[in-house]
């Protein structure tokens, strides 16, 4: 078992953005209108495949692996618009969330880990 850190990116149309303001991250996830990117280190997984989430509506979320497991620091740089219209072939919409976590379960270890200089641009 290996570690995993991931940073999520959820999208929603412009016209109902405003209506989901304040909403959880387990409501959106239920939404057919809602779009899910999420940037993987950790795993099996050939670098830089879409891979469709088997969680929520089907089709509304991907994982795109970025790194192998590993220790020390590293820095990403991701296409977010690039890589959504290879996800999903349709608008973005507006990003009304960013989540960023990890899970070391069944590993047997503890996780420490910092974020500095988080730009989207």
């Amino acid at each position: 078992m290996t570690a995993t850190f991931r940073s999520t990116f959820v999208f929603v149309p412009e016209a109902v953005a405003p209506s989901l303001e304040g909403a959880g991250i387990r409501s959106l996830l239920g939404r057919s209108d809602v779009r899910v990117v999420q940037y993987a280190w950790g795993g099996n997984n050939a670098m830089g495949a879409v891979i469709r989430s088997p969680y929520g509506q089907t089709g509304t979320g991907v994982t795109i692996p970025l790194r192998g497991v590993g220790t020390g620091s590293a820095s990403e740089s991701v296409d977010l618009n690039a890589d959504f219209a290879r996800a999903f072939n349709g608008p973005r919409g507006v990003l009304i969330g960013l989540a960023v976590s990890g899970d070391s379960d069944d590993t047997n270890s503890v996780i420490q880990a910092a974020i500095g200089n988080l730009t989207l641009r």
